[in-house]
This record gives C-alpha cells, sequence and structure tokens, in this order.
C-alpha cells in the first residue's frame, strides 16, 4: 500500500482524517478489490475498536509457532489428523491461501481458505479468546472472502461441527446461511 510508512492513528494512507470503522473498511476493501491471480503479497492494516492497528494478511514461515499455538488453544479436542504443524505443511503443498491477524506483532487470529475454481471454503478460523468480539474475526473473514473473490470465487461454504453451534450467529452476521445438506466425508488410507 503506498504511504503506509506514514499511516499515523486517526487518518488514512493519504492522510485523510478516518471518519469511522465502516468508513476504513470500506477504504481498505475498495485497494484490494483490484488484486487478481498471483495475488501480491500485501498487509490490510485497519484501526480496530481499541486504536491498535491490526494486520490482515497473508500467512508466512515465521508465523507458524504462534499458528500452531492458536489453534491449539482455540480446538483443543481436534483430531491428531488435525495436527496444525501437517495442517500447515500439507497446506502449502497446495497453495498459500492462509491469512492471519497480527496485533502488535501477535497472531490473534488465522484461517484456512480453499478455492477449487467453483466453489471456496473457510478452515480453521480461529480467533484467540482474548480477542473475540473485537472485530477482528469479522474483519479476518471479510479479508479472506475479499481474497477468495479476487481469485473468481463467488460462493464460500464453511462447515460448523454440531458441537459449535454458538458460531452460527458469527457466521449468519457476515452474511452466511444455513443450507440443506448433509456433510459426508471419508479417510483415504
Amino acid at each position: 500500500m503506498r504511504g503506509a510508512g506514514r499511516r499515523q492513528s486517526g487518518v488514512d494512507v493519504d492522510n485523510h482524517p478516518i471518519k469511522s470503522i465502516d468508513w476504513l473498511e470500506k477504504r481498505a476493501s475498495f485497494e484490494i478489490r483490484g488484486f487478481r491471480r498471483g495475488l501480491r503479497q500485501t498487509v490490510w492494516s485497519v484501526l480496530n475498536r481499541t486504536g491498535a492497528t491490526l494486520n490482515l494478511r497473508k500467512y508466512n514461515n515465521g508465523d507458524r509457532t504462534q499458528v500452531v499455538a492458536l489453534w491449539n488453544t482455540v480446538f483443543p479436542d481436534d483430531p491428531p489428523h488435525n495436527e496444525p504443524n501437517s495442517v500447515i505443511s500439507e497446506k502449502l503443498k497446495v497453495d498459500d491461501l492462509i491469512f492471519v491477524a497480527e496485533k502488535d506483532q501477535q497472531i490473534v487470529g488465522a484461517c484456512i481458505a480453499g478455492y477449487d475454481g467453483h466453489r471456496g471454503w473457510l478452515y480453521a478460523v480461529a480467533i484467540h479468546p482474548s480477542n473475540r468480539r473485537s472485530g477482528v474475526g469479522s474483519k479476518l473473514v471479510k479479508h479472506t472472502l475479499e481474497q477468495l473473490k479476487c481469485l473468481g470465487c463467488m460462493k464460500t461454504n464453511i462447515q460448523i461441527r454440531s458441537t459449535n453451534t454458538q458460531v452460527v450467529s458469527f457466521y449468519e452476521s457476515l452474511g452466511f446461511s444455513t443450507e440443506d445438506r448433509l456433510s459426508m466425508g471419508i479417510f483415504i488410507e
């Protein structure tokens, strides 16, 4: 982003006053809308409700320790095939659609995205418990959806465990709706 080095609290990159969080989100969304295939490594900085800078960006290898710790905290009962180190390694063999939310040089959120040319998916959306209900989750999901849109994705799905119904209203607030589907899976051995 041009001028990112001169960002100050209360002004955008062009030194215009930030009118509101919604205004800033719309402006940042406009800034990234033009990116297409081969997404550039970008940092989307926004002013969150507490005034701290939140960086929404692609995962890099230096994030591994923090992302693994985050996923272990948020998903303590995950089955062994969802072990974070393995998931990250296997995902990076396919593509680099892992996004993080970083505040004060700490990873406070992470999300894996998938796109097969037809439909997008969100996986392992995690926000550190101390950062929930602060807007981090919605900003991370919106950022990830925008990145999928830039790849040509028109529809994105998410699966929610039947034991995790408390997040349904969160996803509904972002425009997701429950579809009449059964989810099935198979382990390929």
